[in-house]
């Protein structure tokens, strides 16, 4: 024995003396003798693997590692080693721990692995039974030849050492694998018992042995099934004693091709005798049970109760095929219009849906019998007719009925008319049809409610249920004929529309009820208008429509107009109340090569134009009408490519404060570059925008690169203004959509302004309040835009959370020297200052009108005369440089008009006192402090009162 076998001896005979793990020892021996670390593996017989069973290493980290997998062969059966290693073959390998991993598996890296030796031990039968894996790791030096030599050298003795420890070893893998196989037998017995006891259908194991099969053991619930305690069950020598004589031969049959081979399990429908003698039917599958070593020992028999499912499918399988019947008859109560030709058709679809012998259809006859009209006229009955459903049986049948094998009979009626369907079959129970044949009845009477109200719907399609005057289908339908004739007898025709003004207010001032009175007054009254050929329709809620054939030209149309045009002349008078009414006239006359919708689409046209204008009016469509209607259609065309596209602007008109002299603010205002127009003018395509919807992308984009703007000027000093439409502000979410732009930009809230005219806050389809109110809590300021020229302006500003009011050009054009102007500005900022918010001059085109302005304390200024609109650059360059000086030289401080006492300017009197402007101007409203007006119309403060307050 060599030295290093010998210390190995040692090595484990002192381990198993102390009562420590040898191998454990081994294997930190030969890691100390190499210098590296050391890993013990043994080969099982039972699979054949490499198992790692002992390792050691001086350092920690790694010896825990070889720790995580001893004992698990799975850690190195897929690596290159672990097969060269059962093989016999000795393995030195040296290099980074990548390449190694190829080796190793994973943990060669993990270890930072740069050298490995691995030889086989073998028996001396030459078996590979063990290894040892040695190995070395960063900053050491790889193993040598000398090494593997070495170590190879003590092959043999190492083995010879080891194989007491192997044996010791492979006998408690051994011993560990049959308790787990015993335990697991056990478990599987116990689970089949459980399994079998437990199973929701029932079992049965039988004998296989010559002659009859004989009950081994069965199951709960088989006996349940069969009315019979277990221990009787078991009592009956073969299952025969259970099946239906009947069905045994498929039983058998089934059984055989099981034991042949031809089917692992064979599955028969039979009839199993309960102990009261109740037959169920059952699904028995047949399967055979084998050992461990594939040898038959018992048949096993599971039954299933179908009986109930059986009959669920026949009931479902016949309620199928009734209502595959009944829409057969339902198709056909559309199609007949009489009983006789319903009931023939209604017969064979009865008969295949309950599978019956027969079925006719009778009709009571005077006398009291009943004549069979469709079907075998042997079935006459002289019964007397029954009001609800009856089944007879053989006893109260007919006696020709008898003869002809007839033993039941269903007689049902058919309201509301006397006749009867009886379905004649041999069923033992016949009321299970009863539901089935009284369904034809109901559908042929729902048949006829149907045709009842598509004929209602069709009136009411045709006619107006409030007037009685066609609708728009019926006057469609007339224009068409009355154009086929106009083309057949080369004359013109004449289609007008008229559209009531206001009449939404009626209805929210007076109720519907009224309403409904003034439209069925206005019918009376146009219809007595027209001529005797004219028809009259309500083609909307307060629209008419009127078509003229034969009027010649369009002379004779407009005569048919003026006659209408009066009927609004006099009030319509409804109980107590007197309602002046007034509609918009659209006419458009052609000839036999007009279209009925071309016709209703050239009156509507020409209508929408007429009410532009206030009162009654009419417009006639025209050559200019249509030129006009393409070109707005082409506008709004090219307007979708625009928004598409980069052909809209911004241009940026200044706001300049009177005061400070300097631009405090800026109007975005939208342009169109169009690429063949040119420069299209804002009130050519907004209008257009707005009646399209288009303005509410117009309007997003318009905000969103205005906020965008405003950020790139870099100067915190001035806001931009944006006008907000109508349709913008009905729009769900528009505060959120705001307050996004204004996160996306980079800009306070208090920087942007929305300018909305009073035409949007009346607008009667959204409820502004909310939404302003939500805006202004956002921070964003409210402009009342062109104050002063709509109906209630006082009211709006009283209203809503406003910020400020823009004075419109109308009234600052008569500046300075229109009385009625500077009267009205002056009210205008007396209310302004009562209610605290600021007041903007819009159309200021001279100094001295500048200078007017700033005298009655108006805040901002906005014109031709201080600076035109212009791109975004050139405003960036006002913004730095300043309105050029010409620009400013308006009078601030007038000269006063008590030259014999000393006042001062609102400003001032205001900063003296330490107070804004709007207080002062509060105080002087109430009457706290004195205050004198010059000539012009500004507001001076006597410097006695200032020194009193401040005093």
């Amino acid at each position: 024995m060599t030295k290093l076998a010998a210390e190995t001896a040692r090595v484990l005979a002192g381990a198993r003396q102390d009562g420590h793990e040898g191998l454990s020892a081994v294997a930190r021996m030969l890691a100390t003798r190499f210098d590296g670390g050391c890993l013990v593996l043994f080969r099982s017989h039972l699979d054949s693997t490499l198992v790692p069973v002992a390792g050691h290493h001086d350092d920690a980290g790694i010896a825990g590692r070889m720790s995580e997998f001893l004992g698990a062969p799975s850690s190195f059966t897929s690596t290159r080693a672990v097969g060269l290693l059962g093989a016999g073959t000795t393995l030195l390998a040296s290099g980074t721990p990548e390449h190694l991993g190829a080796w190793f598996g994973p943990h060669a890296g993990a270890v930072d692995l740069c050298s490995a030796l691995a030889m086989p031990v073998r028996e001396r039968d030459g078996a590979v039974r063990a290894a040892i894996l040695l190995a070395r790791h960063a900053q050491q030096a790889p193993f040598s030849r000398a090494d593997r030599e070495a170590l190879e050298g003590e092959a043999a003795a190492i083995g010879e050492a080891l194989e007491r420890e192997w044996l010791a070893w492979e006998l408690r893998r051994t011993e560990v694998a049959e308790a787990r196989a015993a335990r697991g037998l056990r478990l599987a017995e116990e689970r089949f018992t459980a399994a079998f006891r437990h199973a929701p259908v029932g079992l049965a194991l039988f004998s296989l042995g010559p002659g009859a099969a004989l009950i081994v053991e069965t199951n709960p619930h088989l006996a349940a099934l069969l009315g019979v305690s277990e221990d009787e069950l078991r009592r009956h020598s073969s299952p025969r004693d259970f099946v239906h004589a009947d069905d045994l031969p498929a039983l058998h049959e089934g059984m055989r091709r099981v034991r042949a081979g031809e089917v692992e399990a064979a599955t028969v429908e039979a009839r199993l005798r309960r102990a009261d003698g109740e037959l169920r039917l059952c699904e028995i599958a047949l399967s055979l049970v084998r050992d461990g070593q594939g040898e038959l020992r018992l048949g096993l028999c599971q039954a299933v109760d179908v009986t109930d499912a059986r009959r669920d499918e026949a009931r479902a399988e016949r309620h199928v095929r009734c209502q595959r019947a009944l829409a057969a008859i339902g198709r056909r109560a559309v199609e007949d219009a009489t009983w006789e030709g319903l009931a023939a058709a209604t017969l064979p679809a009865l008969v295949d849906a309950l599978r019956t012998d027969q079925a006719c259809v009778l009709s009571a006859e005077p006398g009291g019998s009943l004549r069979v009209i469709a079907g075998e006229a042997a079935f006459a009955l002289n019964h007397p007719l029954p009001d609800r459903p009856v089944a007879y049986s053989a006893r109260e049948l007919p006696v020709v009925w008898l003869a002809r094998g007839v033993r039941t009979a269903l007689v049902v009626p058919i309201t509301p008319h006397t006749c009867r369907a009886p379905p004649t079959h041999t069923d033992d129970d016949p009321g299970s049809d009863l539901g089935s044949v009284e369904a034809p009845p109901h559908l042929l009477a729902a048949a006829a409610e149907r045709r009842d109200a598509e004929a209602g719907a069709r009136r009411r399609a045709l006619l107006d249920p409030l007037t009685g005057l066609p609708t728009r289908t019926l006057f469609g339908d007339r224009i068409g004929h009355a154009v086929t004739r106009a083309a057949r007898e080369n004359t013109t025709l004449a289609v007008i529309r008229l559209d009531v003004n206001r009449f939404t207010d009626v209805n929210e001032t007076f109720g519907h009820g009224l309403g409904d009175d003034l439209i069925r007054a206005l019918a009376e009254r146009l219809d007595g208008a027209l001529r005797a050929p004219d028809s009259l329709a309500r083609i909307g809620g307060d629209e008419f429509g009127v078509l003229c054939e034969h009027v010649g030209d369009e002379r004779g149309a407009l005569a048919v107009v003026q006659r209408l045009l009066r009927t609004f002349d006099a009030p319509i008078v409804l109980g107590d109340r007197r309602l002046h009414v007034s509609a918009g006239f659209g006419v458009a006359v052609g000839g036999g090569d007009a279209s009925p919708e071309g016709l209703m689409r050239d009156a509507d046209t020409a209508m929408r134009r007429a009410k532009e204008r206030v009162g009654t009016g009419y417009e006639l469509f025209d050559a200019a009408m249509r030129r006009r209607v393409v070109q707005r259609l082409q506008l709004e065309q090219d307007l979708r490519r625009a928004l598409d596209g980069d052909e809209l602007r911004l241009h940026y008109q200044p706001l300049v404060s009177l005061r400070e002299r300097r631009i405090v603010g800026v109007e975005a205002l939208v342009r169109w570059e169009h690429p063949e127009r040119g420069m299209v003018s804002p009130a050519d395509f907004v209008p257009v925008a707005e009646e399209t919807g288009l303005i509410v992308p117009l309007g997003a984009w318009v905000l969103d690169e205005a906020c965008r703007q405003l950020a790139r000027w870099q100067d915190d000093s001035i806001y931009v203004s944006v006008n907000l439409s109508g349709r913008q502000l009905a729009v769900p979410g528009l505060a959120d959509q705001v307050a996004r732009t204004l996160e996306r930009a980079g800009i306070a809230p208090e920087r942007l302004a929305l300018e909305l005219t009073e035409t949007v806050l009346m607008a009667e389809t959204s409820s502004p309040a909310a939404i302003l109110e939500t805006l202004h809590a956002l921070g964003v300021k409210l402009l009342l835009d062109d104050f002063g020229t709509g109906y209630s302006s006082l009211n709006y500003v009283k209203r809503f959370p406003l910020d400020g009011i823009k004075v419109d050009r109308s009234f600052v054009a008569g500046l300075p020297h229109d009385e009625s102007d500077r009267a009205m500005l002056r009210a205008i900022a007396s209310m302004a200052s009562a209610l605290d918010i600021a007041v903007l001059a819009e159309g200021v085109e001279r100094l001295d009108q500048a200078s007017w302005l700033a005298g009655v304390d108006c805040d901002v200024a906005q014109g031709f005369g201080l600076a035109r609109p212009a791109p975004a650059d050139v405003i960036g360059t006002l913004l730095r440089d300043g309105l050029p000086p010409e620009r400013l030289e308006w009078t601030l401080v007038p000269e006063p008009d008590h030259d014999d006492e000393a006042t001062m300017p609102l400003s001032e009197a205001a900063e003296a006192l330490g107070v804004s402007t709007s207080t002062l101007r509060r105080w002087a409203d109430t009457g706290r402090i004195g205050a004198h007006r010059t000539a012009a119309g500004h507001r001076r403060f006597p410097v006695s009162e200032v020194r009193r307050l401040l005093g």
